[in-house]
């Protein structure tokens, strides 16, 4: 009985750990609405982003390889989100839907700042 309940614990443990490793945060009971959704496939998006984009960061340091085809691809999908999110924002009615995106519109700043 005891093992059963460990293994019970285990799996869920593992599937929480799981989600936060793929979506970057903990599931939520309730849905999202049409909006924040949006704005979190952005957040998503964007991870993706900077996150190749600092693999292409370290591949040019490291072995000096030229990795040019894979930043203007980072900067090509950086351009792509935001104006999603500019397209996104005109339809924002919450207040916390619009903080988001402001924010979002930072981290966009701050990842092209870093790209030059």
């Amino acid at each position: 009985m005891r093992k059963l309940l460990a293994l019970v614990i285990f799996v869920g443990v593992v599937a929480v750990g799981a989600n936060v490793l793929l979506k970057g945060g903990l599931p939520t009971l309730k849905g999202l609405s049409a909006e924040q959704q949006q704005l979190a496939d952005l957040e998503s998006d964007l991870r993706s982003v900077e996150k190749d984009w600092q693999a292409a960061e370290r591949s040019a340091g490291i072995g000096g390889l030229d990795t040019t085809a894979d930043a203007t691809a980072a900067i090509a999908d950086l351009d792509r989100i935001e104006r999603r999110l500019t397209k996104i924002e005109r339809s924002l009615d919450s207040d916390v839907a619009k903080e988001a995106a402001r924010k979002l519109h930072d981290r966009i700043d701050d990842l092209r700042s870093e790209m030059r």
